[in-house]
């Protein structure tokens, strides 16, 4: 995804986007702009520009919060997965797990209440969790190298 063989695809990607962003971005805003001076409004009314502003702005807000599902580093792309495992993410440097439980035990019930089902559940891993994982999946990782390259004795 990353690195130096792929820099040239990034680089094409980033120009890609980049041109589409501001053929599309400028066309969705003179339509916007017209659409409005059509329905009576004036250019020096600033509510035209609030309104552009709106959509570019959420357009910039869902840019950033796909950028938050890329995993950049070889650890974020490799880290195992937990069975029942929905999301992963890196947040302030530590590893943020959803986890869905599908014979999930009843939580405690209140005084008076319901008996709830805990479907999902949330896991902020520490750093020592994190990487005592990580040892774990390449040490596997390192058994499955070494049996692959074992001949075989049939």
């Amino acid at each position: 995804m990353f690195g130096i063989n792929n820099t040239s695809s990034c680089h094409g990607v980033l120009l890609t986007a980049w041109s589409l962003a501001s053929i599309v971005g400028g066309l969705v805003f003179t339509g916007v702009l017209n659409h409005l001076i059509s329905h009576g409004a004036h250019v020096w009314e600033p509510h035209i520009y609030t309104a552009n502003f709106a959509w570019m702005l959420g357009v910039t807000v869902v840019g950033f919060v796909c950028c938050l599902f890329v995993r950049a580093s070889i650890r974020d792309r490799m880290f195992p997965a937990l069975p029942n495992q929905v999301l992963r993410l890196r947040i302030f440097g530590r590893v943020f797990r959803v986890l869905c439980l599908r014979h999930a035990p009843p939580c405690e019930v209140p005084p008076g209440g319901r008996k709830r089902l805990k479907l999902m559940e949330f896991e902020y891993l520490s750093r020592q969790q994190e990487q005592a994982a990580w040892e774990e999946y390449l040490a596997l990782r390192a058994v499955q190298h070494r049996l692959m390259k074992e001949p075989n004795d049939c």
